[in-house]
């Protein structure tokens, strides 16, 4: 114990050289408050032990010399690195929340300007009626999707205005053909409801 002592230095560990029944031989390193043992009567290497009112983490070891048994232990107390820990932590969540604020930022600048040409075809398609069917969408670019989007609208734009022409061509159509025999009709019927006498199967053909 005394030459292990004196040749293997760990800086910032505490390491001890115990029997196999616990018996303390010798323990060299920083001073630590607190008394403590390594347990030797697990197989578990690592703990994590109470050094007064800090934690250490202990590796334990058995080893065998001269046909003696013995267990060398090393503590790490973790005192820096729990302070580093939290130091992680609190940055990590600061990132964490700066990073979802300027991704919530960047996500509503780019939603804006992405959605502003959907927008601006929104309006134009509401200026689109029936007294004005010529209208048609216009796209930024008529390559990407909103382009693509736009074209396939503007083909139906001119599938219902083709509809909407054929049928103000047919009311003309038979507004023209039926002003003829309308206008016979009514000159006959004016004519014969002029007449001061009528016979009875003249006032039928009336009704």
């Amino acid at each position: 114990a005394e030459e292990a002592s004196g040749e293997v230095v760990a800086p910032g560990r505490v390491l001890a050289l115990l029997k196999v029944d616990g018996t303390l031989l010798a323990m060299w390193g920083p001073a630590i408050d607190g008394a403590w043992r390594p347990p030797v009567d697990t197989d578990v290497r690592f703990h994590t032990i109470a050094i007064g009112s800090e934690r250490g983490r202990l590796l334990s070891e058995r080893v065998e010399h001269d046909g003696f048994r013995y267990v060398a232990a090393v503590v790490a107390p973790l005192a820096d690195f729990e302070r580093d820990m939290g130091q992680l932590r609190r940055s990590l969540m600061l990132g964490i929340v700066s990073a979802l604020v300027l991704a919530a930022i960047a996500g509503l600048v780019v939603g804006r300007r992405a959605l502003r040409p959907l927008a601006e075809m929104a309006e134009q398609a509401r200026t689109i009626t029936e007294a004005n069917p010529v209208e048609r969408l216009r796209s930024p670019n008529p390559r990407d999707e909103l382009g693509t989007f736009a074209s396939s609208f503007n083909g139906l734009l001119d599938r219902l205005a083709s509809v909407l022409q054929a049928q103000r061509q047919f009311m003309a159509d038979a507004s023209h053909e039926l002003r003829t025999p309308v206008s016979i009709v009514r000159s006959a019927a004016q004519v014969t409801l002029a007449r001061p006498l009528r016979s009875d199967g003249e006032y039928r053909e009336s009704l």
